[in-house]
């Protein structure tokens, strides 16, 4: 067993610093794209966790509209990264978002799983690129080492002053300390959909922008949650034959992203006001 395979298995995350200069000249465009989207007052990306400010910390699917970010996440190096040790030889994209942390706004991620936001068990893996230098100051991820061996945890429901979207907060109390993740740009850090992360305010200056996005075991549903089709990464760098699925398979993703998503985020707020 490799050393990122084993620290993988061992404590739930592990991270790569690429020794590539194509792939540094991809970040490079990909945080020049970032800061400026970032900066935008105008953008037409799905927005997420949008603070009273204006500002959201996540812009959701980049990859859809921007080449750069597919870029990014099917290249040799990273495909190399998740191939060293994940089992599957195919994987799909099931989302993206550029996640950002915006100076002077406190803005922080409560302890969570990634797999609390799933309906089902997943074999997945959360994927985080960092477009540049991230540390404790300005706000990177933490991660709590081997709580993923605790399997799927209940979590509560939590609203956060100045935020318009409700958080996930694991209930689980840990005595271990969180680790930040002080990686430079370029690096590349992994962590399993049951591994509890969280992140503080960006004290010191920008955006902390870290390219995030997860990754399923090919099977056959490669969509995304709202039935687009999903961008597929393989071992050996093909493409292999989507499997055959009825076309309703597609609708009743389309169904529950356009129509049953709002209606229970709809549902949610009413709750929350209504119960003042």
């Amino acid at each position: 067993m490799n050393k990122i395979k084993q620290q993988f298995s061992n404590v739930g995350y592990t991270f790569t610093k690429p020794e590539s200069s194509e792939f540094e000249k991809l970040i490079d465009t990909g945080f020049t794209r970032a800061t400026s989207i970032a900066s935008s007052k105008n953008s037409n990306f799905q927005k997420k966790w949008t603070h009273a400010s204006g500002k959201s910390k996540h812009l959701v699917n980049v990859h859809r509209s921007e080449e750069i970010f597919r870029d990014i996440m099917t290249s040799k190096q990273l495909r190399d990264f998740v191939f060293s040790f994940m089992e599957e030889d195919a994987y799909y994209i099931t989302h993206s978002k550029l996640s950002l942390k915006h100076t002077g706004i406190d803005q922080e991620w409560l302890p969570h799983q990634d797999s609390a936001y799933k309906l089902r068990v997943s074999k997945g893996v959360t994927i985080a690129v960092f477009l540049e230098d991230c540390n404790k100051l300005n706000g990177t991820i933490k991660v709590i080492p081997e709580s993923h061996k605790l399997g799927r945890l209940p979590h509560s429901l939590i609203y956060i002053d100045g935020e318009k979207d409700p958080q996930v907060k694991v209930k689980h109390e840990f005595k271990t300390k969180p680790v930040d993740l002080e990686l430079d740009k370029s690096s590349i850090a992994a962590f399993n959909l049951d591994t509890v992360h969280l992140s503080g305010p960006n004290n010191d200056k920008g955006h902390r922008c870290i390219l995030i996005f997860e990754l399923e075991p090919l099977g056959i549903l490669p969509y995304e949650s709202d039935g687009t089709d999903a961008i597929i990464i393989t071992r050996d760098g093909s493409q292999p034959k989507r499997p055959a699925i009825a076309p309703i398979a597609k609708a009743v993703l389309s169904f529950s992203d356009k129509v049953l998503r709002p209606a229970a985020k709809k549902a949610l707020y009413l709750k929350k006001h209504l119960s003042k």
